[in-house]
């Protein structure tokens, strides 16, 4: 697990698993993943009410883990993706910098957007 964000939201996160550190309702922690509170629903079959507050330290699943194949990078796993390659930086917090080498079998949190895959 890697802490991000700020200790007012998000506590400590596991890939794509984010355990925030008080109340929140699901469009708040989209907010925080530049996704929308339908697509992290989605990802949470355990919340039954997405108008409902989340309790503190609950775990909230916010994107897809993808396992790295032979030849990809950070760019073409983006635009398969419909994401860029700072929202991937932005959800895996163990790839420091663009320029950091993504070997076959590693794992990453990709939140995708296909309201934007069409759009390249």
């Amino acid at each position: 697990c890697v802490c991000v964000k700020s200790l007012s939201v998000c506590v400590c996160a596991c890939v794509c698993v984010c355990a925030h550190a008080r109340a929140q309702q699901l469009q708040e922690i989209a907010a925080l993943f530049q996704s929308d509170w339908l697509s992290i629903y989605s990802l949470n079959p355990d919340v039954t009410t997405p108008d409902r507050v989340l309790y503190t330290n609950q775990l909230v699943n916010v994107g897809h883990l993808y396992t790295v194949v032979p030849g990809d990078t950070l760019a073409r796993i983006a635009a398969r993706f419909g994401s860029s390659v700072a929202g991937l930086l932005s959800s895996n917090a163990d790839v420091a910098a663009p320029g950091d080498s993504i070997r076959a079998g590693d794992e990453l949190c990709v939140i995708a957007s296909s309201c934007q895959a069409g759009l390249a």
